[in-house]
């Protein structure tokens, strides 16, 4: 395992909270074999199999290359820093749907700011390290509709948002949280994945009421509302 992987991994940990057992499981593999691959002082150069690298970044929910990179930790830290120093605008039902539709997508152009709750910043970020520039994003917030992402997401979780950018939001190897209006024209949540470079799109949810046995295809991108970046979890919402 390359340096720059262990110690992005060994940042990821602390970040998360989460104990090393939790990600050996996930990625299939025993305790103490993730242990000898996480050792820095006895560090062989020796790589895991890719297999073993995705399913450990699927589990902090960061790209493959991003947990093998140099720069990770320092774009993690600037990009959490940025994000610390905004103040949110939490959206209802109502306005979500009208600035969504807005053709000029200046929320002070859509929604009188007398009528905006504000909220802080997420202090859990998911997906947030692969833009180079978080100021450059439109953020916002919503609570999350339903729970058809849980336990990874739950109803009235306080959700992060920015509009889905097909060049960074959904692309091969992650699972991308989004917000999208189903076939109904309801909001609803759905884990999104695209294995060829953003010409095909499916969906998933995590529910055990989700009546399909896995992937289905997105019949439209189009209904991609927001992407999830981050998330906030209080018993008091």
């Amino acid at each position: 395992m390359s340096s720059a992987l262990i110690k992005n991994i060994n940042y990821l940990l602390k970040e998360k909270n989460v104990t090393r057992n939790a990600v050996a499981k996930s990625a299939g593999l025993t305790p103490s074999t993730l242990g000898r691959l996480l050792d820095e002082e006895n560090y062989s150069g020796r790589r895991p199999r890719e297999k073993t690298v995705a399913e450990i970044a699927k589990f902090f929910e960061v790209s493959p290359a991003d947990l093998e990179s140099d720069d990770f930790i320092q774009r993690r830290i600037s990009t959490a820093t940025a994000f610390l120093l905004q103040r949110i605008p939490l959206l209802t039902v109502e306005q979500l749907n009208k600035y969504s539709s807005a053709r000029n997508r200046r929320l002070e152009n859509v929604i009188n700011s007398a009528d905006l709750r504000w909220v802080p910043p997420a202090p859990n970020y998911v997906h947030a390290s692969r833009y180079q520039n978080i100021n450059e994003l439109t953020l916002f917030s919503f609570l999350a509709p339903d729970d058809s992402l849980s336990p990874r997401i739950l109803k009235n979780d306080l959700l992060y948002l920015t509009w889905v950018d097909f060049e960074h939001g959904v692309y091969p190897g992650n699972y991308d949280a989004v917000l999208i209006r189903d076939d109904k024209g309801k909001l609803t949540l759905r884990e999104v994945m695209s294995p060829n470079e953003g010409e095909d799109y499916f969906q998933r949810t995590i529910s055990p009421n989700w009546p399909y046995k896995e992937w289905q295809p997105v019949p439209d991108p189009r209904d991609f509302i927001c992407l999830v970046i981050g998330l906030y979890r209080s018993m008091t919402l």
